[in-house]
């Protein structure tokens, strides 16, 4: 209110630019309305799914650990590209109120909670236990249930410790510089690796992409090893092995997820 109002008079375009800054926010929560819902939609046909079918249950959740991986990266670069933008400075500026440490740092935390990319992916997780609920598998569901909010509490507190520690290491403008110019060369290094892996002889491809048809669906839906021991593995495996009646494995996952 004291941005749109002020105290001078202002001319249309600088007008324009403050209704501008209260209007775009609300525009995006009006389109995120309905992403959001879809995606919900999404997470309960999936978690229908994996409880009807096995086959369906590891291609799904073979699915599941590579796009959760999406997250789990932005939040990573997040800080780091809203530095850019002057978000350290306005940060140091609120340790200038009369507020506790510890205010500032759930604010962090509400901020990731806000953030559009955790809006997105958090409704579609906790919409997984209603699909296997709705096929008639409980314990699915339970499990479903318990790794969601494992899963979005690792994202939280993600996102939250990477941003305290970007704040940390910025601080100081010539650390901050240095950290800034290897971020972007590391991300111009990773945007030309997969070149380097491409080249990869045709006989071989087609023998490769050959033994992968004559494999059975266990093996040929499995979770990447790699992945298998990320956030989004743990969580994808847990709902695998749930899926399978397999209660010794989905509740190691499941400690493993909670633990993080």
């Amino acid at each position: 209110v004291n941005g749109l109002r002020g105290g001078r008079r202002r001319d249309a375009i600088e007008r324009f630019s403050r209704i501008g800054e209260v209007a775009l926010p609300a525009a995006m929560v009006l389109l995120m309305t309905p992403v959001v819902a879809g995606m919900a939609g999404a997470g309960a046909f999936a978690g229908w799914a994996i409880a009807r079918n096995a086959d369906h249950a590891r291609l799904a959740t073979a699915i599941a650990a590579m796009l959760l991986m999406a997250p789990m990266a932005w939040l990573l670069m997040r800080p780091l590209l809203l530095a850019g933008q002057g978000d350290v400075e306005r940060g140091e500026l609120l340790r200038l109120l009369p507020v506790p440490t510890s205010f500032l740092r759930h604010l962090e935390l509400f901020k990731v909670a806000t953030d559009p990319i955790l809006l997105i992916f958090a409704p579609a997780l906790l919409c997984i236990p209603i699909g296997a609920f709705a096929a008639g598998r409980p314990l699915l569901g339970l499990a479903a249930l318990g790794a969601a909010l494992s899963f979005v509490a690792v994202l939280l507190g993600l996102g939250t410790l990477v941003a305290l520690a970007t704040q940390l290491l910025l601080r100081n403008r010539q650390r901050g510089e240095l950290a800034m110019l290897l971020f972007f060369l590391l991300l111009s290094v990773m945007g030309i690796l997969p070149q380097l892996f491409v080249h990869e002889k045709a006989e071989h491809k087609e023998r490769r992409q050959a033994a992968e048809q004559r494999a059975p669906a266990r093996e040929r839906h499995a979770i990447p090893g790699p992945v298998r021991f990320l956030p989004s593995g743990l969580f994808a495996a847990t709902l695998r092995d749930a899926a399978a009646s397999d209660g010794a494995g989905a509740l190691a996952n499941l400690a493993a997820l909670a633990g993080l």
